[in-house]
């Protein structure tokens, strides 16, 4: 009898301990997953301002591919490093941001204003997106509201 029970309890236990291991492995993987996911996002941030710093070395600056595209008044989505950056480039060559969305505005320090989706918008010639890694997912959510073209920043550094 003693021998029945020992095995249940080391059965028991060595059940018991498989579940938590499975739960560790379980945990990790996801873990590893956020972590390349990052390594993806900076990876890609890395080569887009890698690109924009190369084009102002070689005096190119983006307000180039609005010219060309007869787009004089746009929308900011994003207000990150990249998004200011855009604002500030374009502006000084006469391209209107006449405002911006930001779900997570962190610091704000541009006298462009502040929208969201729900308001009434002006029309604009184009919204640019400067989330490259969230480009699809932002783009579907803006075409219900805008019929104008809707711009990742990558394809903009990446065609002037």
């Amino acid at each position: 009898m003693k021998n029945v029970s020992g095995g249940l309890i080391a059965g028991s236990i060595m059940a018991i301990s498989l579940v938590g291991m499975w739960k560790i492995i379980e945990k990790a993987g996801t873990t590893i997953a956020v972590k390349n996911k990052l390594v993806d996002k900076y990876k890609l941030y890395y080569c887009l301002n890698n690109k924009w710093i190369s084009l102002k070395e070689s005096n190119k600056r983006l307000s180039r591919y609005f010219v060309e595209n007869q787009m004089r008044s746009i929308a900011v989505y994003g207000l990150g490093d990249i998004g200011l950056n855009l604002c500030d480039e374009i502006t000084k060559d006469g391209i209107e941001v006449k405002y911006a969305f930001d779900r997570s505005l962190i610091r704000y320090d541009s006298l462009i204003p502040i929208r969201r989706l729900e308001d009434e918008l002006e029309e604009v010639d184009a919204v640019v997106v400067t989330i490259p890694d969230e480009f699809e997912v932002i783009r579907n959510s803006l075409q219900e509201k805008f019929v104008c073209p809707i711009i990742s920043i990558d394809d903009i550094v990446y065609s002037v």
